[in-house]
């Protein structure tokens, strides 16, 4: 997997909209030598790009997403239903 420190390599994400968010199948967590950790959603872009929350940039487990809107706003992670 390549190496994104760079902000600019982020650019391409600008314009794009998130049309669905999803949990990771148990095939995905197979292919990447996954256990089951935590919720691990993904988004995906109405170019059918999808963002992965990951354990760290080696890719070496599903990680935790938050949202933030802003000082004294919600702030929170993204859990399934009821989590």
């Amino acid at each position: 997997m390549p190496n994104c420190n760079d902000l600019g390599r982020l650019s391409a994400l600008k314009g794009k909209t998130i049309v669905d968010i999803r949990e990771i199948t148990q095939k995905e967590l197979n292919d990447n030598d996954w256990q089951r950790n935590g919720f691990g959603a993904i988004l995906v872009l109405d170019d059918k790009t999808e963002i992965w929350a990951m354990s760290d940039e080696e890719g070496n487990g599903i990680g935790t997403m938050i949202y933030d809107s802003g000082p004294g706003r919600t702030q929170a992670y993204v859990v399934p239903d009821g989590g």
